[in-house]
């Protein structure tokens, strides 16, 4: 309803120009006026039906009258989530928001210029900046284009997909702002910067529940494992519904389990850029279901 349309001109036969128009009762829909030539100009910005009359009077001092009704129709609804890739089930939204507190810990204060996001530099930012994470879907077997579907909500701080499995909240905070996902809950955390590579990576996380890889070195194993592995000191007894794989080493009574994943995605050096085949299995065994 805001949008500005070609002036319109209200024809009149007959008298003698020249002639003086103006509305004599009602009005016109806001927004719109008429000048003293019969020129409707102007965008309406209320939907709705007026009734309102165009008097007319010409050089004699002659004057004619009409009754006129115009309808404004709402405008057509736009919708705000858009598709960037992808035709699965399992939706992926990218989503554009201020830092919250959490953000704020680790490492964001940035905030977006709201006026600006929405209709200037920021907002054509983000697009491309959505538009590059689409790799995400052709690069990091088991998540594919063809199981899984990569979303961009337009509407700012807010999710306007549906049918969405996780849902990944965008922040301006640059390179220092450390990227995270709550395992298992469908929920990252990316700062704008981040590639394909950093959502992967979380997505592991919040899909799947994957944990950080350790290896021996520089990274210590931890005490209770890594999260995908066991405490149990007997591999047979491996609770896991995908079964038990080589890699989950029992260390010591007290150092627990590890895996070795120098070359794995959800190693912390994000070295080779491909699961391992354990977090492979895990996430084939989520598909399945």
């Amino acid at each position: 309803m805001a949008k500005d349309y070609p002036p319109q001109a209200i024809q009149v036969e007959g008298g003698r120009p020249a002639y003086v128009w103006s509305v004599s009762s009602e009005s016109l829909p806001p927004g719109l006026s008429v000048d003293n030539s019969g020129i409707v100009s102007g965008a309406p910005t209320k939907s709705g039906s007026y009734n309102f009359t165009i008097k007319i009077i010409d050089s004699m001092k002659n004057l004619v009258s009409k009754i006129f009704q115009l309808t404004v129709n709402p405008p057509l609804e736009t919708s705000k989530c858009v598709t960037i890739d992808g035709s699965g089930s399992i939706g992926i939204e990218l989503i554009a928001h201020d830092p919250d507190h959490v953000d704020e810990k680790s490492g964001c204060s940035t905030k977006w210029s709201l006026q600006s996001f929405l209709a200037g530099k920021q907002k054509t930012e983000w697009v491309a900046f959505a538009d590059s994470l689409k790799s995400v879907l052709h690069n990091f077997k088991p998540i594919t284009a063809a199981r899984w579907t990569l979303y961009r909500s337009d509407d700012f701080g807010a999710s306007s997909c549906s049918n969405v499995s996780e849902k990944v909240y965008v922040v301006p905070c640059g390179e220092a702002f450390r990227s995270f996902a709550y395992s298992g809950n469908h929920e990252v955390h990316l700062s704008l910067p981040k590639d394909s590579t950093i959502l992967a990576h979380e997505i592991g996380h919040s899909f799947a529940n994957l944990s950080d890889e350790y290896s021996e070195s520089p990274k210590l194993p931890k005490e209770d494992g890594a999260g995908n592995c066991i405490t149990l000191q007997n591999i047979k007894d491996c609770p896991w519904s995908t079964g038990c794989f080589d890699g989950c080493n029992y260390q010591s009574a007290g150092k627990g389990w590890y895996r070795d994943a120098q070359n794995d995605l959800m190693y912390n050096n994000i070295t080779n850029n491909q699961y391992g085949p354990i977090d492979m299995k895990i996430i084939r065994a989520l598909l399945s279901k």
